[in-house]
């Protein structure tokens, strides 16, 4: 059970906290987020500045699951600097503003979970703590080396783009290098399994750049395509908060032009009833010119995202790879 304290006036000295600003039902799906990106920190708290009354903040906590998150509520205008001061905004090692503006991402989003049922279960993971989600790691060890290197270095991570200069690039092309200080951004499951295991070259020389083409996305009408607006906007501010780079990435993942995330089928990348490692797949996938990030098997309607690069995959008809490149009209 959660441990709340309520709290007037009186300013937070200790910092390290999440820091929530207003009340609202979308609150209540930030902090269940927020519990799961918490749970291996040691004393995880949350702390709610808002007009709401207290009791009703905690009237509305009760009934959740958080096991060790301690609260915080504290009554006041999240607009007030004094009230701010109160709450240890400096002190925070994230705010959540739960008036934020993200209408136009919002839309973005379910306008590319709309295309197809198995992309939806991708971006929900994305979106989630829970799972598979998007890190920054600079490597030295792949200063001078191309993106294709890059994509064929990590076992249990994918690599979707670098940042340069300060500026995510996402789905570079194959031979662009990676200069000093630059970043990959990956995909995985933590960020301590973004590990750098040794560029693949038994499957790094099997690119062939002169297979580049344009392929227009795998579309599948579904009725529940949209999600819950107060879900998806919970997930986006609570990513959001814990790391601000991720509002550009998101930014150009789901943008209707250029690089973004969608589904091409399998069978344009390998043959279908052969085996095939996903090394081979990841390298068959930049000589097209896209990132590939995950496995959509058709018969059991499962997605496999960030899929062990020395896994072993037998495609069949129907079966679809959850990609990051530019797709045809």
């Amino acid at each position: 059970m959660a441990s709340i304290s309520k709290f007037g006036n009186r300013a937070l000295k200790r910092g390290g906290h999440s820091l929530i600003l207003g009340w609202s039902p979308v609150a209540i799906e930030v902090i269940k987020e927020l519990t799961i990106a918490n749970e291996n920190v040691r004393k995880p708290r949350i702390v709610v500045l808002s007009q709401t009354a207290p009791a009703e903040v905690e009237s509305a906590l009760a009934g959740l699951d958080l096991g060790r998150q301690k609260f915080q509520i504290i009554q006041g205008d999240p607009t007030s600097a004094k009230d701010l001061e109160v709450a240890n905004a400096a002190g925070a090692k994230s705010i959540i503003d739960l008036s934020s503006k993200l209408e136009y991402l919002e839309d973005l989003i379910n306008a590319h979970a709309a295309q197809h049922p198995a992309l939806r279960v991708a971006i929900e993971e994305i979106l989630s703590f829970e799972g598979e989600e998007i890190y920054f790691n600079e490597l030295p060890a792949l200063f001078g080396k191309t993106y294709a290197d890059a994509v064929l270095a990590f076992n249990t991570a994918s690599v979707i783009g670098l940042v340069i200069d300060g500026e995510p690039v996402l789905n570079p092309s194959a031979s662009q290098v990676l200069p000093r200080g630059a970043q990959v951004i990956a995909i995985a499951e933590d960020d301590d399994q973004v590990i750098y295991t040794g560029i693949r070259q038994d499957a790094l020389a099997k690119l062939d750049l002169s297979q580049a083409q344009t392929l227009p996305a795998l579309m599948q009408t579904h009725t529940d395509a949209a999600m819950p607006i107060d879900h998806l906007k919970a997930r986006l501010l609570a990513q959001i908060s814990e790391n601000s780079d991720l509002l550009s990435v998101f930014d150009g993942l789901f943008a209707a032009e250029g690089a973004s995330i969608g589904l091409l089928p399998v069978t344009a990348f390998a043959t279908a009833g052969q085996a095939i490692e996903l090394a081979d797949v990841a390298v068959a996938g930049i000589s097209k010119g896209y990132s590939v990030i995950g496995y959509f098997d058709a018969a059991s309607g499962g997605v496999a995202l960030n899929p062990p690069k020395n896994a072993r995959i037998t495609p069949a008809a129907g079966d679809a790879l959850v990609v990051v490149g530019t797709f045809a009209a």
